[in-house]
This record gives C-alpha cells, structure tokens and sequence, in this order.
C-alpha cells in the first residue's frame, strides 16, 4: 500500500444513527439518556472550550468540529481506500467490537 495517508478502517456494513444507538444500549445495557440541547449552546459551548484551550496549543477533544459530527443526520465511515490501498479489511462488525471494547473497558476498571 500507499502508506501516510488517511483512512477509515471500518466494516462493510452500514449503520445509521439509529441502529448505533440500539447497538450502544444493547452492549451497555442501559439506556442512554436523550437530552436536546439547541445548536447555538453546542456551537457556543464548544467555542468556549476552544479558547480557554488556547494556552495550551492543543484541540480539545470537544469543539466546533465535533459539534458538526453530533449534529449530523447520518454519517459513513468508508473504509474502501483502506482496502484498496492498503489491502485493509475489518475482521470484527460493529457488535462485536462494541461487545469487545465494553468488556475491556469494563476489566481495566474505567466503567
């Protein structure tokens, strides 16, 4: 493969919001709490966060961008370049690497 560039390493299949989030409850085995929170508290939140990390010459973990990601109907992670060029194919699905990170996570003590 090419190598340097940027991939998705992804399973084949296509999940929409929905089904991410019967996935998500269905290996933590709760119920996630829906809270609508308008996009300008986002947008501005998310701002604030970027200035006050100003100082330190790092991104958060919390931003604009992110806010764009939460606020998206559907998104793809398409792991085709992967394949092609690096002859990447994901060996676990969606279930079974959420079931597989729960579980690890869970081990370690950090849930």
């Amino acid at each position: 493969g090419q190598g340097g560039g940027i991939y998705n390493v992804a399973a084949s299949e296509k999940v929409d919001m929905v089904s991410l989030y019967e996935a998500f409850r269905n290996v933590f085995k709760s119920r996630p709490i829906k809270l609508p929170i308008p996009q300008f508290l986002l947008t501005f939140a998310s701002w604030t966060n970027e200035m006050l990390h100003l100082p330190t010459g790092r991104t958060p973990v919390f931003n604009r961008g992110k806010v764009g990601e939460l606020l998206a109907v559907n998104w793809l992670a398409d792991g085709t370049k992967a394949k092609r060029e690096l002859e990447f194919t994901a060996r676990v699905g969606l279930m079974s690497g959420l079931e597989k990170t729960y579980n690890w996570y869970k081990a370690h003590g950090w849930l």
